[in-house]
């Protein structure tokens, strides 16, 4: 059978093969090739396997890339497919190790399955508005892959699109999408934030399985169905914000949250007509071997400064101080619910750290509550920096900005207040639980050196008024023992243990204006993390 082939030197001069409609066979030593005006498809299995292919220009009125057309390309790494391509057929470009950069134009309405499987070297890529459909396994296993952009139009992502990409940090799911597919997401360990929009109906089996780095996750009202084990395995996840009220009766399959083992705060709403605990939350904190009697259906109806918080998507801010305003007159509102969560671990274990909801829980309740542990032994500081999400590190500078300055403030101290400053500002970069220790650290040096000053001062008070009983008794045996200069600096050097223990304390506590300076400076509202490590 006789090859037709065109060949012409490129500009760097380099032979290229032109590709056209009666082309039966590409040479599989070809390094450039261009697809020819007239060429609306490029049939199957066209360039499958031409390993020394560097470059190809698709020529504007190609409307279809056949089956595996470009499969198994090693050397390929970058295509630019034309605004008049409909559809990238099944597994066109599978394989293709080196493809870094892949341009698709608004027109492209589907891209098939494995279209793009194992394209290793792929880095971003921007769906356009008109591709309705993206096939199962069309990016999976693509693990450079660290940017998606996504866009109105997208009306379902199928099975395994996108499995383990190990790269990707952020998805954010558009508003017309309704189907999340089985395994969509799964094992896309790097996954830190999942954005899912109003309009989404169905979340499918194991959609973001495995993603351990899945902190928080907000479900819409419109979803009426999580099947089995769609986040088993997020082994980071703190937090899950279920809509109190849906459009719709939601369906949670089994073991939907399997080993979430991190899992604190969700409320399971009661437009679930079924739930079986055990089945839904085998393996986390909040269900054990043992079961529990603690409700997880509708947890904070009876709570609603905790609702509020925890619905952090709806709430806005007048609704929170509406809520604090009803709950100061209502001797009866609890701070803890079941789990012993405040308020402030709602707010830092949820899928929107809202800094505003934050700042109202802080001005309304006294700051000793920030350091408050749930059953878990766990503050809101060590959920803020488990959290995973961008927006975890300004909460954490504004929490740390507001508790230190409202305890430094107390003891009036401009100086070292400056200098914690000064030291949270070179860390305002990134905060993690080795940062907010040095920090502090400093704050508890500061603090140890206030006390060791009250202590000085006491201790010499107590000398003086000794000395001067002794001096007023000249008969006393003691005058000659003990007598001596009286003045700071020697009352400061025979200042001992025993002394302080048996003698300064009870006198700090005798004298009402020393004792409350004591505890002004002595707060355990500094105590915002698990201070083990201090």
């Amino acid at each position: 059978m006789k090859v037709l082939a065109m060949m012409e030197k490129t500009t760097s001069g380099h032979q290229r093969f032109i590709y056209t409609t009666q082309t039966i066979k590409v040479p599989r030593d070809v390094t450039h090739a261009s697809i020819h005006e007239e060429v609306q498809e490029i049939r199957h299995v066209t360039f499958t396997g031409r390993l020394e292919l560097l470059e190809v220009n698709l020529n504007m009125g190609l409307r279809i890339l056949g089956k595996a057309v470009f499969k198994g390309c090693l050397s390929l790494k970058r295509i630019s497919v034309p605004m008049t391509v409909q559809i990238i057929g099944y597994s066109a470009f599978l394989g293709c190790g080196s493809l870094t950069d892949v341009e698709l134009f608004e027109g492209l309405e589907e891209i098939a399955d494995l279209a793009f499987l194992s394209c290793r070297a792929l880095q971003r890529i921007s769906i356009p508005s008109t591709v309705g459909t993206i096939g199962s396994c069309a990016f999976g296993y693509c693990e450079s892959l660290t940017e998606v952009s996504f866009q109105d139009g997208l009306f379902e992502i199928k099975r395994g699109a996108f499995q383990y990409c190990v790269g990707l940090s952020r998805v954010c799911i558009p508003t017309t999408v309704h189907t999340i597919g089985e395994s969509a997401f799964a094992f896309c360990t790097a996954l830190v934030e999942a954005d899912l929009n109003e309009g989404l109906v169905s979340i499918e089996a194991a959609a973001f399985q495995g993603c351990t780095a899945l902190c928080a996750v907000s479900i819409p009202h419109t979803t009426n169905v999580i099947k089995d084990g769609a986040f088993g395995g997020c082994t980071k996840l703190l937090g899950v914000e279920l809509a109190s009220s849906s459009l719709f009766k939601l369906e949670l399959g089994e073991a939907v949250f399997l080993r979430c083992n991190a899992l604190v705060n969700v409320s399971i709403p009661s437009a679930v007509n079924k739930i079986d605990n055990e089945a839904i939350f085998h393996g986390c904190p909040l269900w054990d071997d043992e079961g529990t009697d603690d409700p997880l259906q509708d947890r904070y109806a009876n709570l609603p400064i905790h609702e509020a918080c925890y619905q952090a998507s709806r709430t806005t801010v007048d609704d929170l101080k509406t809520q604090l305003a009803v709950s100061s007159s209502n001797e009866k509102t609890c701070l803890v619910d079941a789990f012993g969560l405040t308020p402030f671990h709602i707010i830092a274990t949820s899928s929107n750290l809202r800094t505003d909801l934050m700042t109202v829980l802080l001005d309304h309740y006294p700051l000793e509550i920030v350091s408050q542990k749930d059953r878990n032994e766990k503050t809101m500081m060590d959920y803020l920096l488990a959290h995973t999400s961008s927006n975890a590190n300004p909460m954490i500078q504004m929490v740390l900005k507001y508790t230190l300055n409202f305890i430094m403030s107390r003891w009036g101290l401009k100086q070292w207040r400056t200098k914690i400053a000064l030291q949270m500002e070179q860390r305002s970069i990134e905060w993690n639980h080795k940062s907010v220790v040095q920090i502090l650290k400093s704050l508890t040096t500061f603090f140890q050196a206030e006390v060791t000053s009250i202590l000085e001062l006491a201790l010499w008070k107590i000398k003086i008024i000794s000395n001067s009983t002794l001096q007023d008794d000249p008969s006393s045996r003691r005058q000659e023992e003990e007598k001596e200069e009286v003045d700071r600096e020697s009352c400061r050097m025979i200042c001992k243990a025993d002394v302080v223990i048996s003698n300064v304390v009870g006198f700090l506590w005798q004298d009402k204006d020393e004792s409350s300076i004591i505890s002004n400076v002595l707060p355990n509202s500094y105590h915002i993390i698990s201070m083990a490590e201090i």
